[in-house]
């Protein structure tokens, strides 16, 4: 009986809404409005510039990812971004879990609206583990001219930046974590049709009709 009840748990849809990172403020201080990490394309002059951040996912267990948000502003040229989550490979990204084309309408000194991507499918991360954010142009030749904002928590990590879209990638030191956070579910059983979960309770309530006659 305790086996059945506990099959019937196991198939009910998972929690959703589960913090797995965050470093976004609250308020009037959901970000730096100020200060940041330049994403651009070489459109806009110069190399461009790709930044990663690690960060390590809170709980136990599996968890879907379902919304990535950012604290991004732009300066000049288009206000377009592609953000993308990675693996960790000898402390560095290592492989593509996912990526996102992203747009900002908020400029520079002004907070704090963010950029934010909904409905995602497909990417699994483990809690306790570290992986990387990786933001840069949607076109590594455009000419956006972007700033990925500081976090206002105190929350700080080590900075990477690429030139080359993250073929290799440059250790600048530790420093403000960038703002951002990652929310997901739960990973649990697969929801069964209407049919199966009417079987499966017919199947409990046959159970504790028979216990009841055998303890008459």
């Amino acid at each position: 009986m305790k086996c059945l009840l506990l099959a019937l748990l196991a198939v009910l849809p998972a929690s959703a809404g589960v913090v797995l990172f965050t470093d976004l403020g609250t308020g009037g201080s959901v970000y730096d409005p100020n200060n940041g990490s330049t994403v651009k394309g070489s459109g806009s002059g110069g190399n461009s510039i790709t930044q990663a951040r690690p960060f390590t996912v809170a709980g136990i267990g599996d968890f879907v990812v379902t919304q990535l948000d950012f604290g991004f502003v732009y300066q000049t040229g288009v206000h377009t971004f592609t953000a993308s989550l990675w693996t960790t490979s000898s402390g560095l990204p290592g492989a593509e879990l996912g990526s996102w084309d992203l747009a900002t309408s908020e400029q520079l000194g002004h907070c704090c609206g963010l950029s934010t991507q909904t409905g995602i499918t497909g990417v699994t991360l483990t809690g306790g583990t570290q992986y990387f954010m990786v933001v840069g142009p949607q076109s590594l030749t455009d000419n956006s001219f972007n700033q990925w904002q500081w976090n206002t928590q105190g929350v700080t990590a080590l900075q990477f930046g690429s030139l080359n879209g993250g073929a290799t990638w440059i250790n600048d030191s530790s420093g403000p974590q960038l703002a951002f956070d990652v929310l997901g579910d739960t990973v649990s059983a697969a929801v069964p049709e209407p049919g199966s979960l009417w079987l499966l309770g017919t199947g409990v309530a046959a159970m504790l009709a028979i216990r009841r006659k055998k303890r008459a």
